[in-house]
């Protein structure tokens, strides 16, 4: 697997990182080890718990660039993560985008 784009931003005490190969895209958010994906599911999805990887929920079908933006503001304007709110905006419920 080659990876094809690699950044990195810290935020708040996070850093978020996104990545993007020929089989699909993650953000990455650390030091939580969320992972926002879509590989082998076929949609964007979160892994809330990455020790329980198999655990996920479906979100909107955003680009990683958008659910890059979407995290970082969402770090930046709460300064903080707050799980629950970020899956919702994720969702396209909660209105910052």
């Amino acid at each position: 697997m080659s990876w094809k784009i690699q950044n990195n931003v810290e935020i708040n005490n996070r850093n978020v990182y996104h990545a993007e190969t020929n089989k699909g895209w993650a953000v990455v958010i650390l030091p939580d080890n969320i992972i926002i994906d879509n590989y082998h599911r076929g949609c964007v999805h979160i892994h809330p718990n990455h020790s329980k990887h198999y655990i996920y929920e479906e979100l909107e079908q955003y680009s990683m660039l958008e659910v890059f933006e979407i995290v970082c503001l969402h770090i930046d304007k709460n300064n903080d993560l707050i799980l629950k709110k970020l899956i919702k905006e994720l969702k396209g419920l909660g209105g910052i985008k």
